[in-house]
């Protein structure tokens, strides 16, 4: 008895229970091409029967998915799924009755790739974990999720942006499949992607995270203000500086804070309109910042609320100069012919009043301002070295109270004040009343001698109360009081007489001086007695 017609497929041998993705099934189903008595046909070696998946999704490989009969008999060699999950498998031919395996389990191949679960934030503060941390995968080759994987150690770093990626810690280790980070951030602001790596499997790489600054912490010097400048005029390079925080990164989003800049060294005040500069785009620039006084400083910026900064030196020079102006003036009080104790000392200026340390050249010339008469030095100019001018030998031979004046071309000069000069030590007898040009013996002169102690330049010792002056006759002899005692530096006779007659001439000697001689005194004879 032969089979009747095929109306259907039946399986024989069912497919593995348990499969590994992209692995052939171990048991490949078996099926028989059946009449509807349950009879292999055993004549059929035509029917082509197609497997394919029935519950589960996705799709069934293998190379090829259909298999022909073979006297009834229809197997299957390279059936396999790629995708872990459970599944049934659906056979069919044409014009026949298909059927169904039972449940095929496929689990994961072995690990091979890291896969971004749960993609970190697209947008993130420097210094704050993100507020979604990533999760990994640990999948097979095939994308099937490494359930039973509870010991693969993900590293987080970062793949694009540069610099490191901060957490506590930056790994993270599998469980059921998954690695889940808690703590990452990035502390510098700028574009990152965040890339993830385990031992022996290939890794991957997130979307872009931008990390913003954090809020503003400090201020910094983005450009420096000029090394050297000149006073007055604003510094070539202006300074520019940022609004940053804690961690170094830019506020762009800031253009309220306001900077201010003041000297931080060098002492004085910096000069500019105005001193403060508003930020923008996390920068504040200023435009006219300069300094009057010359000198070496650095610039200090602050802003309320924020760690302020400092600049490197700059070194301001003193403009052109416009004037002389006296440091070190001239002894108060001196000695006639005698230097100055404190010579003059004065400094080219600008107009600031700033010493102009460029100056070499300038030629200062000193003369007697007020209270007449010249001055003495060897010489009376001088010339400017490093803005400074000395004088070494000044001085004045004539007694009294005078000014100095300092004069040099192009410049606006200046005045001394007063320097009283005093008369040098006594040298000489001077005659300042001359005795009457005519008299009579033993009659006391009408006009009698007055006489000065003077010093080598003929300056009145007006200090003088001490020297006596004596009074002698060239011939004959002198009657009354022949001496006198200097009152402020004045001797003054009132009784002198002479007793010879005839011409003669009076000599007033003093110790230590040099002595004076009268013009002549014509003596006539008294009464005839």
């Amino acid at each position: 008895v032969s089979a009747a017609t095929a109306v259907r497929i039946a399986l024989q041998a069912a497919p593995s229970a348990t499969a590994t993705a992209g692995v052939a099934f171990t048991q490949q189903p078996v099926l028989h091409v059946e009449d509807t008595f349950g009879n292999r046909v055993l004549a059929d070696s035509t029917t082509v029967v197609t497997a394919s998946i029935s519950t589960g999704g996705g799709t069934l490989q293998g190379s090829p998915v259909t298999a022909t009969a073979s006297t009834g008999v229809v197997t299957f060699a390279t059936l396999n799924r790629e995708a872990a999950g459970t599944i049934t498998l659906a056979f069919v031919a044409p014009g026949l009755t298909g059927t169904l395996s039972g449940n095929v389990v496929v689990s994961a191949a072995a690990a091979a790739r890291l896969s971004v679960l749960t993609a970190p934030s697209v947008t993130a503060t420097a210094g704050v974990a993100l507020a979604q941390q990533p999760a990994v995968r640990i999948e097979d080759a095939f994308g099937n999720l490494r359930l039973t994987d509870g010991t693969t150690v993900v590293t987080a770093s970062i793949a694009s942006g540069g610099g490191t990626l901060q957490g506590s810690p930056v790994t993270a280790t599998a469980s059921g499949g998954i690695a889940t980070f808690a703590t990452l951030n990035r502390e510098v602001a700028g574009t990152i992607t965040l890339g993830f790596a385990a031992s022996g499997l290939t890794g991957t790489v997130s979307g872009n995270v931008v990390v913003s600054a954090a809020a503003a912490a400090r201020v910094t010097v983005l450009t420096a203000p000029s090394a050297t400048a000149t006073a007055g005029v604003a510094f070539a390079q202006q300074p520019a500086v940022r609004i940053e925080d804690t961690f170094g990164n830019l506020c762009l989003t800031d253009g309220t804070t306001v900077v201010t800049a003041s000297i931080a060294t060098g002492g004085g005040t910096l000069q500019g309109s105005p001193l403060t500069a508003t930020a923008s785009g996390g920068i504040a620039t200023f435009a006219t910042l300069n300094r009057e006084a010359a000198g070496t400083i650095t610039l200090g910026f602050a802003a309320p609320g924020l760690a302020s900064t400092v600049s490197g030196n700059v070194v301001v020079s003193a403009t052109t100069a416009v004037r002389i102006t006296l440091q070190t003036p001239p002894s108060g009080t001196a000695t006639a012919g005698v230097a100055f104790a404190q010579q003059p000392v004065l400094h080219v200026e600008d107009t600031f009043g700033n010493r102009v340390l460029a100056d070499s050249t300038t030629v200062v010339t000193a003369s007697i301002s007020t209270g007449g008469g010249t001055l003495q030095g060897s010489p009376t100019t001088a010339t400017a070295n490093a803005g400074i001018v000395t004088f070494v030998t000044l001085n004045r031979e004539v007694a009294g109270t005078i000014t100095l004046a300092f004069v040099a071309p192009g410049l606006s000069g200046v005045l001394s004040g007063n320097v009283v000069v005093s008369a040098a030590p006594a040298a000489r007898v001077a005659i300042l009343t001359p005795p009457s040009a005519t008299a009579m013996a033993g009659v006391a002169l009408a006009q009698q001698p007055v006489v000065r102690i003077e010093d080598a330049f003929g300056n009145l010792r007006l200090s003088d109360g001490t020297t006596v002056v004596t009074a002698t006759a060239s011939s004959g002899a002198v009657q009354g009081t022949a001496t006198a005692t200097a009152t402020a530096g004045v001797a003054t006779f009132t009784t002198l007489a002479c007793t010879g007659a005839g011409t003669i001439t009076l000599t007033f000697a003093a110790s230590g001086l040099t002595s004076a001689v009268s013009g002549n005194v014509v003596v006539t004879a008294a009464a005839a007695v």
